[in-house]
């Protein structure tokens, strides 16, 4: 049983994400009280307004990738160097501490370590596969848009081409985003695999 979890979550058998709107909460039965009560007791903390981290723990980039995808919605995506680590490419270190999700609507802002960055430029995602680790169904955009949004976050040359070689086949195309889920929405520009 879920001993850990706040009195009306127990019955979910699978527990709860990491990043939890207080919206999703409430569908699952939680009230505002047992909300506050699960803040002031069992560790949780406010990420941004609506969206609660449920463990004690700091949030990592994967939690903020997902406060970003839900401050985003309907219309973000993971971008910039998270979608091209996803993808296998770029280096081990992140060119800024922010996480980058990319909106087709909304205002830029950014939110703690997250940084949303709202386009009128079309773009193409696929959908991460729902047993992904970290974010199960998550948007992310094509390797084209993720290295190019990775290059604009360096401040010097070499890191852009480091980043850029391994991501071009020898024949000049993009590399997919990630092989086996080829689950593509929307329209974009440029070769997305």
């Amino acid at each position: 049983m879920n001993s850990h979890l706040p009195a009306p979550l127990r019955h979910i058998s699978h527990g709860i994400p990491r990043v939890l709107t207080v919206a999703t909460a409430r569908e699952l039965g939680m009230s505002r009280h047992a909300i506050e009560h699960a803040l002031a007791t069992r560790g949780w903390r406010r990420l941004a307004r609506g969206i609660l981290l449920t463990v004690p723990d700091d949030p990592g980039r994967a939690d903020w990738i997902n406060v970003g995808l839900e401050l985003a919605a309907p219309s973000g995506a993971i971008t910039g160097w998270d979608a091209v680590r996803i993808a296998g490419l770029g280096a081990a270190q992140p060119p800024r501490p922010e996480v980058l999700v990319l909106a087709r609507a909304g205002e830029h802002r950014v939110v703690g370590r997250v940084r949303i960055r709202p386009t009128r430029r079309s773009f193409t995602t696929w959908i991460l596969p729902g047993d992904h680790p970290d974010h199960p169904f998550g948007e992310i955009v094509c390797t084209a848009r993720a290295v190019a949004d990775t290059a604009l976050q360096y401040r010097r040359f070499v890191p852009v081409r480091a980043l850029v070689v391994p991501a071009v086949s020898s024949s000049g195309v993009m590399r997919p985003v990630v092989h086996g889920w080829p689950v593509a929405r929307g329209v974009g520009r440029g070769i997305c695999g």
